[in-house]
C-alpha cells in the first residue's frame, strides 16, 4: 500500500463553515517538541466524543460520513478526531508516530481549508491535501508536515482508526 492515498469525496462546507465562524477560537496550541506553529482541536478522544461534537452538529455528521467512506462495511471504529492548524511557516518535524498496540490503525486526513504549498510526507512521498478529499497517510516509518505558504495555514480534520482484525 502507498505511503499516501486519496480515496472518495466528503463535503466538508458547512462544518469549515462553523468551524471558521465559531470554533476556530477553540484552537490550542501543541506542547509536542516536534510541532512548532501547530494548533489543535479535539473532538474525539480515546473514543469518546468531546462535549464540542454536542453543539457542532454539521462536525459530528462530517466525521460520520468521512467513517462511513473508510470503514466500507468493516466494522472501523474512531479512537481519535481533531481539526489541527498548521501556521504559515510551521512544521511538524519528521519522526515516528505513536500508534496503539495491538491496533490495526489507520490515520486519515480530511482537508477543511488549504493552503496551496502545506505538504504532508510519509516515507519518501508527499502530497498537497485537497479539501473534501480523505488521505490516509502512512504511519509505519517517517512523516512530517511543512507548510512553505508564507501567508496562509492550512487546517484539516485527522482521524485515527482501529480497523480491527478483518482490515
Amino acid at each position: 500500500m502507498p505511503a499516501i492515498a486519496c480515496f472518495g469525496f466528503v463535503d466538508t462546507s458547512r462544518a469549515t463553515a462553523a468551524y471558521v465562524l465559531k470554533h476556530k477560537r477553540a484552537l490550542v496550541e501543541s506542547g509536542n517538541e516536534r510541532h512548532h506553529g501547530v494548533s489543535y482541536l479535539d473532538l474525539v478522544r480515546d473514543g469518546e466524543d468531546d462535549p464540542i461534537l454536542a453543539d457542532w452538529k454539521s462536525m459530528a455528521s462530517l466525521l460520520h460520513r468521512a467513517k462511513t467512506v473508510l470503514d466500507q462495511g468493516r466494522g472501523a471504529r474512531l479512537i481519535n478526531a481533531y481539526v489541527q492548524a498548521v501556521a504559515p511557516l510551521g512544521i511538524i518535524h519528521w519522526g515516528e508516530d505513536e500508534t496503539p498496540d495491538g491496533v490495526n490503525f489507520a490515520r486519515v486526513h480530511l482537508c477543511l481549508l488549504p493552503s496551496p504549498d502545506a505538504w504532508v510526507m510519509s516515507g519518501n512521498e508527499r502530497a498537497v491535501l485537497l479539501v473534501g478529499v480523505p488521505t490516509f497517510i502512512g504511519h509505519s516509518g517517517l512523516t512530517a508536515e511543512v507548510n512553505f505558504d508564507p501567508q496562509h495555514s492550512v487546517h484539516k480534520l485527522v482521524m485515527e482508526f482501529d480497523l480491527g482484525s478483518d482490515a
